[in-house]
């Protein structure tokens, strides 16, 4: 549910030159973006200094505000990732780096000005301005953002769900948080299953050279079943996290049956989703999904609903897991 798009920067010489439209078309095409994609740029970052300068050469207006607005977001948010190498010695152009690269990246489109657009030949979709509207991934993207995707009983193996909606989600995180009520009172063995596969899983994705924190938010059981759930979740660690840290922070309720939100969340500097099992993910019995549903939030608001609970903490405010 998280896509790759590569965006050639000469695509808003192209708006530029077809007028007022086509930059409101690109202002609508980023707003889309901003939702559940990730761009991806080279390691020395220089497409986001060329974006910068090509959009403050466009007539001074509210709609090249807009973009300096949208592209601002999007860098604030994390949302370029260097995942490509430039050419340090000279000679190739970004595209041809790109072209030589491209493969395993898991771009699911490229975005390209109309004078490069068949420069190259690629074996992911590729786009103009004037027909992004019209590919198959624009379709693919608006229709998880209108709708999410609800996951039906026994429909995807578990690993198949989690390289399928988190992946993208989860590859580029250094902060993992999952907020899930039910967690910490309710836990039985589909929990502690999911727990299990989701950390193994993710193990497998760690780059090494990170430090990342995942928190897991949830309201406080008894003492016993506090213990019992901070047991299962240290035994089953992966021995290859020595840069990952584990965190878990109770909630007491005060005079209600929850101090969380009911909706549970997984979220990232990046993204936010509404996860509707929460950790409950997986049936330990066959190793499928559990009906569940996922769909879009916004990072902030998800952050500002978990710290308005900050003052039914626990003591201590959190608990190392490792």
């Amino acid at each position: 549910m998280i896509f790759y798009i590569y965006f050639d920067p000469a695509v808003i010489k192209d708006a530029n030159e077809q007028g007022n439209y086509a930059i409101k078309h690109l202002q609508e095409i980023l707003k889309g973006i901003s939702i559940n994609c990730s761009i991806l740029t080279f390691e020395d970052y220089h497409q986001i200094t060329e974006i910068g300068e090509l959009v403050n050469q466009l007539p001074e207006s509210f709609d090249r505000r807009e973009l300096t607005s949208l592209f601002t977001y999007l860098k604030k948010n994390n949302r370029f990732n260097a995942y490509l190498i430039p050419d340090y010695v000279g000679g190739k152009s970004d595209l041809r780096c790109l072209n030589e690269q491209y493969i395993d990246k898991e771009l699911d489109i490229i975005l390209l000005s109309q004078n490069e657009s068949e420069s190259y030949e690629w074996e992911v979709e590729t786009a103009t301005i004037d027909t992004y509207n019209e590919s198959i991934f624009e379709k693919e993207r608006y229709s998880y953002c209108r709708s999410g995707r609800t996951i039906s009983d026994d429909e995807y193996d578990e690993l198949i769900y989690l390289n399928k909606f988190l992946r993208k989600l989860l590859l580029n995180a250094n902060h993992i948080e999952i907020c899930d009520y039910s967690f910490g009172k309710n836990v039985r063995d589909d929990y502690i299953y999911s727990w299990k596969v989701l950390i193994h899983w993710f193990a497998g994705l760690n780059n090494p050279n990170r430090n990342i924190k995942i928190t897991i938010h949830s309201d406080k059981g008894d003492q016993g079943t506090s213990n019992f759930i901070m047991s299962e979740l240290s035994s089953h660690l992966p021995i290859n996290i020595s840069n990952i840290e584990i965190f878990m922070k109770y909630y007491v309720p005060l005079n209600t049956n929850t101090a969380l939100p009911h909706e549970r969340f997984i979220y990232t500097e990046q993204f936010a989703f509404n996860i509707g099992r929460g950790l409950d993910l997986f049936k330990h019995s066959n190793g499928k999904t559990r009906k569940t549903a996922l769909s879009y939030m916004n990072v902030k608001d998800v952050r500002k609903d978990v710290e308005a609970c900050k003052h039914l903490l626990d003591s201590p405010s959190e608990i190392q897991i490792c």
